[in-house]
This record gives C-alpha cells, sequence and structure tokens, in this order.
C-alpha cells in the first residue's frame, strides 16, 4: 500500500513542495530510500525506527521504499523525520489516509518520539501560504515562527505519539495564523527600533568631533551607500561604526520577514522572538573565510552578507582580510544577490545591504599621520594595501579620510556633551527614506534606497540641473572615475538632494558627493 505525505526542501531562503511516498510491500524488512537524499536524511532509518516504537506503533517488519518527489532534486534535512514515520504509519495501516491529505509536515524525530525543532520554518510556513489549501504540521518550539505567517492552519506537536492521537480525531484541532499577530510583532518591532537597538547601544552624542565623517555615515544610513574610512588607530573609525545601528530606520514587515527567512534558515533565529525586530548589524572577523562571508558548505548556508540583508555589514580592519575574500564582494555589492552552485545546484541568497568598511593607511597605523612616525616600509604599505583592489575600491559610494580629534577639544567636549544624538539624526535617515520610497511607488519602481537605482531607473529619479552635470562631468574626468564610480557620485548627490528635500540634484549636492570619492590609486 502506498501513502502520501508532504514536506518541503529549503533552496536558498524558499522552500519548494516535497512529495514523501511510502510503500510498504512483501519482501526483506528493509528501508530503502531514493530521490537523491542526503545523509542526514538517510540516517533517518534508525530515528524513525526507534520513534514509531516509543511512540506505541509497529514498525513493519516488509520492505519499506520511500521515494522523495522530485527525484532529480537534491534533498538535506533531518526535518523529512516526521513525514517519513506518518507516511510509514499509513502505509502500514496504523493510521488513517485521510489524516495525510493535503498535509506538509517537517520535524525532527528523537529516540524518544519526541518532535525537535527545525530550521526554515518561516520558509516552510510562507510556501503553504502560497501555494494554499495545505495543513502544516511543525515543532511545537516553532509555532511562533510559523505563526508569523496568516492565513495558514497549523498543528503543532512536541510528540509523535500525541500527533498521532490528534489526527486519529474526525476533525482535528488546528491553529491558524492571524493578520492581527503579524501586526502586533510589527508594531512591537517598530517601538523597539524607535527605543533604541540595545541599552549599552553606542550613540552618537558620545562621538567628539568628526562632523565630515558624521555626515559621510548619515549620507550612508539615508542612502544604504557604502562607506570606505581610512585612518589611524583612536581616530574613531570602530566607535562611529558601531553607532550606526542607531540610526537606521525600524525594517518595513516586508523587510522583517525576508531577514528573518535568512536567519531561520541559518539556524540563528532566537525562537523567543519569531519575528527580527532590528536591522540586521553583522560584523565578522579578519580571520572569516570565503565560504563564511558569502555562504557555502552542504548543506549550504548563508554567509555574513546574506545576514545583513536589509541592514549593515561592518568589516573593520578591512585590510587584514585576505584578498579574495574582500574581492568576493564585488559583484554581491551589484546585483544585491549571491548565487552559490553546489552539487549541480544553484541556490541564490538576498544581500541587499550596504557595507560600512574601516582600515589603518598601512600596517602600523600611522602613514601620513603629522603625530607619530610610520615604521612600514613602501613594501609592507603596498602590501597592505593590495588588499584591495581597483574594482572593489570603486564600488566603495563614499571614501573619507579620518583625522584624530586634537586632544585639548576631546577633553573639552566630552565634558560639555554638546554632539548630535542618534535619535535626531534617526529621525532625519527615516524622513529621507521616507522621500525616496514615495518617489519609487510613484514611478513604478519596486526599490527601497537610492544605491538600488540602475542606469535606467537614474533617468526616472534624478532630475539634475545645467550646472550640477557640469560640475558632475568635470569633476569625474578631474578625479577619474569610472563609469561606475560616476553612477555612484550621482546616487550620493541624489540622496543628499533627498536630506534637504529637494526634488532636483543641485550643484551643491553633487559637489558634495564628489569630495567623498577619492581615485582608487590615492588610497
Amino acid at each position: 500500500m502506498i501513502s502520501i505525505v508532504y514536506s518541503a526542501a529549503i533552496l536558498g531562503i524558499e522552500a519548494q513542495l516535497i512529495e514523501v511516498q511510502v510503500d510498504v510491500s512483501r519482501g526483506l524488512p528493509i528501508l530503502d530510500m531514493v530521490g537523491l537524499p542526503g545523509a542526514s536524511i538517510r540516517e533517518s532509518r534508525q530515528r524513525v525506527r526507534s520513534a514509531l516504537r516509543s511512540a506505541g506503533l509497529d514498525f513493519p517488519v516488509a520492505r519499506i521504499t520511500v521515494n522523495l518527489a522530485p527525484a532529480g532534486l537534491r534533498k538535506e534535512g533531518s526535518w523529512f523525520d516526521l513525514p517519513i514515520a506518518l507516511g510509514i504509519a499509513m502505509a502500514s495501516s496504523q493510521l488513517s489516509h485521510r489524516a495525510g491529505g493535503q498535509l506538509i509536515a517537517i520535524g525532527e524525530l528523537g529516540l524518544d518520539a519526541a518532535i525537535r525543532p527545525i530550521n526554515g520554518v518561516l520558509s516552510v510556513a510562507e510556501m503553504a501560504r502560497t501555494l494554499g489549501g495545505y495543513k502544516l504540521i511543525i515543532p511545537s518550539e516553532n509555532f511562533e515562527e510559523a505563526n508569523v505567517i496568516p492565513g495558514i492552519e497549523i498543528l503543532p506537536a512536541d510528540h509523535l505519539s500525541t500527533l498521532i492521537k490528534k489526527l486519529k480525531e474526525p476533525a482535528f484541532m488546528v491553529t491558524t495564523g492571524t493578520s492581527s499577530r503579524l501586526h502586533s510583532l510589527t508594531q512591537g518591532a517598530s517601538a523597539a527600533a524607535r527605543a533604541g537597538r540595545r541599552d549599552a547601544e553606542s550613540d552618537l552624542k558620545y562621538v567628539v568631533g568628526l562632523e565630515t565623517a558624521k555626515r559621510c555615515l548619515e549620507i550612508a544610513a539615508s542612502g544604504g551607500h557604502n562607506l570606505l574610512m581610512v585612518g589611524p588607530p583612536g581616530s574613531g573609525k570602530s566607535m562611529l561604526a558601531s553607532c550606526v545601528p542607531g540610526i537606521l530606520p525600524p525594517l518595513t514587515l516586508s523587510e522583517a520577514i525576508e531577514a528573518t527567512k535568512i536567519h531561520s534558515v541559518a539556524g540563528i533565529l532566537d525562537r523567543s522572538s519569531p519575528l527580527l525586530q532590528h536591522r540586521p548589524f553583522r560584523a565578522p572577523h579578519h580571520s572569516t573565510t570565503l565560504a563564511g562571508l558569502i555562504g557555502g558548505g552542504w548543506p549550504v548556508r548563508p554567509g555574513e552578507l546574506s545576514l545583513a540583508h536589509n541592514g549593515v555589514l561592518h568589516l573593520d580592519e578591512l585590510g587584514e582580510f585576505r584578498r579574495e575574500v574582500v574581492d568576493a564582494l564585488r559583484e554581491p555589492l551589484d546585483t544585491g544577490r549571491v548565487v552559490l552552485n553546489k552539487h549541480l545546484c544553484a541556490v541564490e541568497y538576498p544581500c541587499r545591504m550596504f557595507l560600512i568598511a574601516s582600515m589603518n593607511p598601512c600596517p602600523c597605523g600611522y602613514h601620513g599621520s603629522q603625530d607619530r612616525e610610520c615604521l612600514c616600509t613602501d613594501r609592507q604599505i603596498r602590501s597592505y594595501r593590495s588588499v584591495l583592489s581597483g574594482p572593489f575600491l570603486d564600488r566603495m559610494d563614499m571614501t573619507i579620510t579620518m583625522i584624530p580629534v586634537p586632544t585639548e577639544r576631546l577633553a573639552r567636549e566630552v565634558v560639555r556633551g554638546s554632539s548630535e544624538d542618534s535619535a535626531t539624526v534617526r529621525a532625519r535617515v527615516c524622513k529621507a527614506r521616507d522621500i525616496q520610497l514615495t518617489r519609487f511607488k510613484n514611478a513604478g519602481i519596486p526599490l527601497r534606497t537610492n544605491s538600488q537605482l540602475t542606469v535606467r531607473d537614474l533617468r526616472t529619479c534624478c532630475h539634475i540641473t545645467p550646472e550640477a552635470e557640469r560640475i558632475l562631468i568635470s569633476g569625474g574626468s578631474k578625479l577619474m572615475l569610472t563609469g561606475r564610480g560616476m553612477t555612484r557620485s550621482l546616487k550620493v548627490a541624489r540622496t543628499i538632494a533627498d536630506m534637504e528635500g529637494q526634488p532636483n540634484v543641485l550643484a551643491r549636492h553633487v559637489a558634495e558627493a564628489l569630495q567623498f570619492r577619492l581615485p582608487p590609486r590615492t588610497v
């Protein structure tokens, strides 16, 4: 007898429906699996056998064949334990086939028949809503995560025996996710963002001086632009970067779901908070590997680039990273996505974030300093800077040289505390982003920030005055900017105009954008 239960496979951050077919027939007692099952699925034989017995069910002494369709797609994940166990129970007439109709089951089984939590539940829940007509069986510990998606019927379970009893009921009870639940989560996220990222968050009011750098930071946050800060130790690079979360606007509903799906698939989602409350801020160590940054491995997992989606990626001590790691950023910074080819399968992860990078000018950190002598040789300096290729630097929208604040001013302003706080800057950033979203909506362009504008979109969204155009051409020629560099400078100028509430890009906006643009050879 053949039974059918549905499950799901995760490709990137999206779920694909998988049909789990189970056949129990006469023959040698063996459990055979086909349909390109991965190692974690093949290991489920022993877990399923013990779990069925622990749940008070018989494990058939017969030939059992499990087919995972479509057979051409490679599957991985311990969450296939539960649908396989239910399929065996149905195929051996221990559970009615009616119970398996239109069921999507995911969950890992323990030897004691406990149903353990898994990763990627939010993606599966969204798939169930898109397909329509399916009931979703999930581990109880994943219920809050799945309940983020409204309009789906959810049956949470913590033990296989309890689940079997529920499925045997004439009309087993399910819980339906509601839009009010999603609204409350979104409202909570917005309130948390307005209140501040965390109690110990760095605030701009504690940053003395560095007005130009603060201005760059505000422009970067307003338009989602990449920023490179170069300066000696103690010039405030890391402190400024730590202030970025405090000036970012709250996540929108769609942004929160996108980012949460990535964190869920990666297995780092806090189950007590089923929807991300703040924009991601990822700061990997300079020893991170290529796979750690862009993703990889098998099963494929998202890297730091994708984990920063809809947020910020901070690379401190950029000169200490391996060149291959830095160069791997080039295409994702342009396209906003990472495509990994593994086992004849292309996996895509989104990575729409902006980069905040900082580095010293040389290994000792004091090249060009007027206060300290640089101890590095020319060869050491060239080797240190060779990590940053021309194409990578061309993708930096703004580059700024950090100059340490004089000791006298530092002492004076620390006592006075007259700097602008992050809440004030965040209000301006939110206003600038609202202007951008309104413009994109009116133009019918599905974008969120000026940094995502294409050349075609610039013609629609970036009206530039003749004087500003002359400055852009003249400045671009003097700075030897590439076509990409000119385009990125124009996007920055568009953001500066939005910060002022100006509908057109004026000459002063272009001039300010160009002053933050350095030829690659000077860094």
